[in-house]
């Protein structure tokens, strides 16, 4: 995935074609290094097995995390769910949180 910045200096995420992951990031976690952050805890705690499940809703995603995986619900469409290995929406979350503390630099 790659992270850059529009021409109005806004976050942007690009992936594979009509990637959800990064559109959850773009639209959803923003330029919030602290939401960011949050999802990061909450991860952690599901691999801990600290926690069984989360949910939350945002300005275009449903998301719902599990120990084993983030299920993205688009709320504007009857498009299908998307979901991802709970490490791999880690590893997004942490690299979009990495970009934004940088000071948005490309990726």
């Amino acid at each position: 995935m790659q992270f850059y910045r529009d021409e109005a200096g806004d976050p942007r995420a690009r992936g594979a074609d009509h990637d959800p992951l990064a559109d959850f990031l773009e639209s959803d976690v923003q330029g919030s290094a602290l939401y960011a952050w949050e999802l990061l805890g909450v991860v952690d705690r599901l691999l801990e097995d600290d926690l069984e499940e989360w949910a939350r809703g945002g300005n275009s995603y449903y998301l719902t995390l599990t120990p084993e995986s983030a299920l993205l619900e688009h709320g504007s469409d009857d498009a299908p769910a998307h979901e991802v290995p709970l490490h791999d929406f880690r590893d997004a979350v942490a690299g979009w949180l990495e970009f934004l503390e940088s000071g948005g630099r490309p990726s």
